[in-house]
């Protein structure tokens, strides 16, 4: 599955940092390994990483995950949209912490 498939990935400024660009085809299992970095781009694959692990354990019956599938979609749908980088490292942020919480504090 690729990243366009579950996101809305805008056309252009995920490309900013020529090491660190972000393509709708990019596969899930791509974003899972973005390793971040300068520029909206970067911060667009660090937000992503965290994104994909959570709609993932979101989609994972067995773990009560503190956001639904589609509220995270629409955060991520958001923050990238904004084109500002606090914002996506705020929710990266987020995210890290609800994907590190444990399974003890998912239920």
């Amino acid at each position: 599955m690729e990243l366009g498939d579950v996101f809305d990935i805008p056309d252009g400024s995920m490309t900013d940092n020529e090491e660190r660009p972000v393509y709708k085809t990019d596969t899930l299992i791509t974003a899972l390994n973005y390793q971040g970095g300068e520029g909206l781009s970067g911060m667009a694959q660090s937000l992503l990483r965290a994104a994909v692990a959570a709609v993932l354990n979101a989609a994972t019956e067995e773990i009560n995950y503190p956001l639904t599938v589609g509220d995270i979609i629409m955060q991520v749908n958001n923050a990238l949209a904004s084109n500002d980088r606090i914002e996506m490292e705020d929710l990266k942020d987020e995210l890290d912490y609800y994907n590190n919480l444990g399974y003890d504090e998912w239920w």
